[in-house]
């Protein structure tokens, strides 16, 4: 269970970092990859670095898709459902339309 994950190298900008949830990324819409669902940017660095990062600072990172390789529920908030297949919502975290 779980994901199969693709990630290609780029740079965004931290926009928010809310308190329990994913931070949110502004990425250039020229930088997404053609192919759909890359949906999750990650910083390069160390997961609890994620209290130390600045909003408006660009940092680099990996933008990534993730494939659910079955059926499952994530608890993550709330929790979700994750299906089978391109998963572009459970760690949803970027815009292209940022100040």
């Amino acid at each position: 269970m779980g994901w199969i994950l693709y990630g290609v190298p780029l740079k965004a900008k931290l926009l928010a970092l809310p308190p329990m949830m994913q931070p949110e990324w502004c990425i250039d819409p020229a930088d997404l990859p053609r192919e759909k669902g890359f949906s999750h940017f990650h910083w390069v660095g160390m997961p609890m670095m994620g209290d130390g990062l600045t909003v408006g600072q660009i940092y680099d990172g990996f933008l990534l898709k993730l494939t659910a390789i079955d059926r499952f529920f994530f608890m993550m908030g709330g929790g979700v459902l994750v299906t089978p297949g391109i998963d572009d919502y459970s760690h949803y975290n970027i815009v292209t339309s940022c100040p």
